[in-house]
């Protein structure tokens, strides 16, 4: 039995021009202690995907099939008050927009010892002490716990959205673009605390980003998302030097390179699929420069193939570099 794993999963977004098909039959396994990177351009379905996980969804949001098993357990068979008992506890999440994650009339400190206090059986104090040891650890002066939201700048903001992800200790983490409104040093500084705090305590972590360079860094197993699904899952170092999906090449030839000179980077022609009439057939046919007949007729299934997997009919005949 998988720690963590996601079966057919899909969700829609009620819209007054429609349905959004945000998720569109994703599945992924992780085992436990494992980090995930889950790239892709925006609107792939990425955060979707993670507010889905902990059932953070808005009211139009509305998960149609699928399983999301925790432990051997769906969590969507869980009752509210269970997964307010699971959310931060066993699985949290560091949220990519830090301002709307906190809670402007209540301090910053108070915020986060509200959160222990609801999980935990310790006194005030201790979760006071345990509030100024995060904020050590996330780079910020604990002497400003009692401050509100709006005395800190952007990325002290976000740097208080982490260590409340990270008060309780959790199994799970889902970190959304954690590090976007950092400068380069703290985000190097939040990126290997959390990856030091993960390998101490065997947490799994699922670290959503458009850096590829981060993923390469920080994960074990890489997946690629685009128009609502999972296109290409692998070991990290296995994708990046022999990435099987066209899409999957297209990122990682747009990437600067650090050591040799820079000449003219390849961009991806076209623009990502609109999830409200996604195309028929593989979502990537009208970008795909490999695109053939059944592509744009048939939908490629997740496949195994060199030890991760694809979702394209023509993965081995594709080139790379």
């Amino acid at each position: 039995m998988s720690f963590f794993e996601i079966q057919g999963l899909r969700m829609h977004y009620a819209t007054s021009r429609g349905r959004v098909k945000a998720i569109r039959g994703v599945d992924l396994k992780m085992d436990k202690g494992q980090a995930l990177g889950l790239a892709g351009e925006s609107g792939c379905g990425k955060t979707s995907l993670g507010l889905s996980i902990l059932r953070l969804l808005p009211n139009n949001a509305h998960i149609t099939r699928g399983r999301i098993l925790f432990h051997g357990e769906d969590l969507l068979r869980k009752s509210e008050e269970e997964m307010r008992r699971i959310r931060w506890k066993y699985i949290s999440m560091v949220f990519q927009s830090a301002m709307n994650a906190l809670n402007p009339v209540y301090r910053v400190g108070d915020q986060i010892v509200e959160a222990i206090l609801a999980h935990e059986d310790i006194t005030k104090d201790e979760a006071k002490e345990r509030v100024s040891e995060l904020f050590s650890l996330v780079g910020l002066d604990p002497g400003r716990a009692g401050q509100y939201p709006h005395e800190y700048s952007g990325g002290m903001r976000q740097r208080a959205v982490i260590a409340m992800a990270l008060a309780c200790h959790p199994e799970l983490l889902i970190a959304d673009e954690p590090t976007t409104a950092l400068d380069v040093i703290h985000q190097k500084q939040i990126i290997e605390k959390m990856d030091e705090l993960r390998e101490k305590l065997g947490m799994t972590m699922i670290y959503i980003t458009h850096d590829i360079a981060i993923i390469s860094e920080t994960c074990d197993v890489m997946a690629v998302m685009y128009g609502g699904k999972i296109v290409e899952s692998s070991k990290v170092r296995d994708l990046l030097r022999r990435p099987m999906h066209p899409y999957t090449q297209g990122l990682i030839r747009s990437i600067p390179p650090l050591h040799d000179s820079v000449g003219r980077l390849t961009s991806i022609e076209g623009e990502p699929p609109s999830l409200l009439s996604p195309p028929r057939g593989c979502s990537f046919n009208p970008r795909c420069a490999y695109s053939r007949d059944i592509c744009r007729t048939s939908e490629p299934p997740l496949r195994q193939l060199n030890g991760g997997l694809v979702a394209c009919h023509f993965a081995e005949e594709i080139p790379w570099p």
